[in-house]
């Protein structure tokens, strides 16, 4: 992966994160975990946590419908000639760490 690459995930996971902590109502816990960028940089997939577990339907209908609010507030921001389709999905990976963590505990 290439700097570029590097510094274009960081970004809009930073400014997903910053637009949905701000957009998102009190129900659940939303956290961007992570983004990830198609080989060919066309698409990216922005990873989400949600607290409680049965909240996370409607959370991620909830991103999925601000997707064209958040492109916008990320061309605002962000400084890129092209600018990847977005696309959102829960974090499994994150939810098994968790997991984990709780198994360890006991």
């Amino acid at each position: 992966m290439s700097h570029h690459e590097a510094r274009l995930i960081e970004e809009i996971r930073k400014l997903a994160a910053e637009f949905l902590g701000r957009a998102a109502g009190p129900r659940s816990l939303l956290t961007v975990t992570d983004c990830l960028l198609s080989k060919n940089k066309r698409h990216a997939t922005i990873l989400l946590s949600v607290l409680p577990d049965s909240e996370e339907r409607a959370a991620l209908a909830f991103a999925k419908r601000q997707t064209s609010e958040l492109v916008n507030f990320i061309r605002t921001h962000l400084r890129a000639g092209h600018l990847p389709r977005l696309t959102f999905a829960l974090d499994e990976g994150e939810k098994h760490r968790q997991k984990i963590d709780k198994l360890l505990q006991l």
